[in-house]
């Protein structure tokens, strides 16, 4: 016997049917729901508009700082540990030279430095916390 019902997800309606089965060992299928979204209704005028839901904020991570001619700013690719910084204020770097480590869920990733150039400023030290996009190492192209 096949059931017709309305549900409404985050604010859309749709018109399902829904099949009784018959009690006994349980058959592997798949079911095949049919959903449609329902003829939007309006509401009498005396009532007040719906309202959705209050959603919670998805946690941002900080804007990377703003672009400087010159500056080429190296940022975590993820959220995690500062284990060792390779890198020191005035050295050389090379393209794919490592400036740290960064752990991240018990893994140990090099970051390398993407342009080569001269190290003009690190903005963490070993064992900081950093989140995903936080800036590590600033390099003077």
């Amino acid at each position: 016997m096949k059931r017709r019902f309305k549900i409404t997800v985050e604010g859309e309606s749709y018109e399902v049917e829904v099949e009784e089965m018959e009690e006994g060992p349980a058959k592997p299928t798949v079911p095949r729901v049919k959903a449609q979204p329902a003829a939007a209704e309006a509401p009498p005028p005396s009532a007040p508009p719906p309202s959705a839901p209050p959603r919670m904020a998805r946690p941002t991570a900080p804007a990377p700082p703003p672009h400087v001619a010159g500056v080429e700013v190296v940022t975590s690719p993820m959220p995690g540990t500062v284990v060792a910084v390779k890198a020191k204020v005035g050295d050389a770097v090379k393209p794919g030279d490592v400036l740290l480590i960064l752990e991240s869920m018990k893994i140990q990733n090099e970051i390398p430095a993407p342009k080569g150039g001269k190290v003009k400023e690190v903005h963490v030290s070993e064992g900081q916390y950093v989140k995903r996009r936080e800036s590590l190492v600033s390099i003077e192209i």
